[in-house]
C-alpha cells in the first residue's frame, strides 16, 4: 500500500470539535441537522483515509473499472471499514445499496460517469463542485449517506490536485448547511439547468476558501498546493 498523506489526528479533532459544538452550531442555521455521533465520525475517519489510499495508489474513481471504489467510499461511510467488524451485520443493506447504485436509470453510477468524461472543468474546485452536485440531485447516487459520500468525492479530487481535503468545522459549518437545497432539485431538470452555475460557484468558493486555510490536515504541510489569487500573492 502507498503510504498516506493526510493527518487523520488533525482531520478527528475537527470532527470532534463540530460534534462538542452541535448546539451552538444548529442556533445559526434555519433548518435542523442530525448529531455527529461518535460512529459517524468514526466511518467518515475510514473514509478519509480510504480516499488518500486511492489517491496514493493513482486510482482514478472516474475511470471505467473503479465504480466499485465509489461505492466502498458509500459503504465505509454507512457501514465502517470494509475489514471492520460491524460489515458482517449489514449485508442486506450491502446488497440494497448495491443494486440501487448499479441499476438506478437516471442517475446511477454510469450517468456520473458520463457526466465527469464528457465535462471540462476549468479547476479542481469546479470539478469537486460539480460531482458533488451530481451526486446530491435527485435521484441521489445512493440510498443513504450522499452528504457525507459527497464530501468525500469532494476531498478525492482536491486531494488528487494537491489540495487539501475539506473537512466540515465549526468554522464552515453555517456556510455548508446554508448552500442551496440541491437534493430538491432533479438533475436532468430544467431547474438544474438554470441554477447549476450558482450551485457550483457557490461550492466552489467554500472549497476554495478552506483548501487556502487546511494545510494542516497533510502530514507533510510543505506539499500541499499553494493557491493564488488575482494578484499572484500566495496564501494558505
Amino acid at each position: 500500500m502507498a503510504s498516506l498523506s493526510l493527518d487523520m489526528v488533525e482531520i478527528q479533532h475537527t470532527l470532534e470539535n463540530v460534534q462538542q459544538q452541535y448546539y451552538s452550531i444548529i442556533t445559526m442555521l434555519d433548518a435542523r441537522i442530525a448529531p455527529m455521533d461518535d460512529l459517524v465520525i468514526d466511518n467518515l475517519l475510514a473514509g478519509y483515509e480510504l480516499i488518500d489510499q486511492f489517491v496514493n495508489e493513482g486510482i482514478d474513481l472516474f475511470s471505467l473499472g473503479y465504480s466499485t471504489h465509489i461505492l466502498e467510499i458509500n459503504n465505509t461511510v454507512l457501514f465502517g471499514p470494509a475489514n471492520g467488524k460491524d460489515r458482517q451485520h449489514y449485508t442486506q443493506q450491502l446488497k440494497a445499496s448495491e443494486k440501487y447504485f448499479y441499476e438506478k436509470s437516471s442517475g446511477g453510477i454510469q450517468d456520473l460517469i458520463e457526466y465527469h468524461q464528457q465535462t471540462h472543468f476549468s479547476d479542481a474546485f469546479t470539478e469537486a463542485a460539480a460531482v458533488y452536485i451530481r451526486t446530491l440531485a435527485q435521484p441521489q447516487l445512493f440510498v443513504e449517506g450522499n452528504h457525507r459520500t459527497g464530501v468525500l468525492l469532494m476531498s478525492y479530487i482536491l486531494l488528487r490536485n494537491g489540495f487539501p481535503p475539506f473537512v466540515l468545522s465549526a468554522d464552515n459549518a453555517k456556510h455548508y448547511f446554508e448552500a442551496p437545497p440541491i437534493s430538491k432539485i432533479k438533475r436532468h431538470s430544467l431547474t438544474m439547468l438554470i441554477k447549476r452555475s450558482q450551485l457550483n460557484r457557490f461550492i466552489a468558493s467554500l472549497l476554495k476558501k478552506e483548501a487556502s486555510k487546511a494545510h494542516h490536515y497533510f502530514l507533510d504541510k510543505s506539499k500541499a498546493t499553494h493557491i493564488a489569487d488575482k494578484k499572484g500573492r500566495f496564501y494558505g
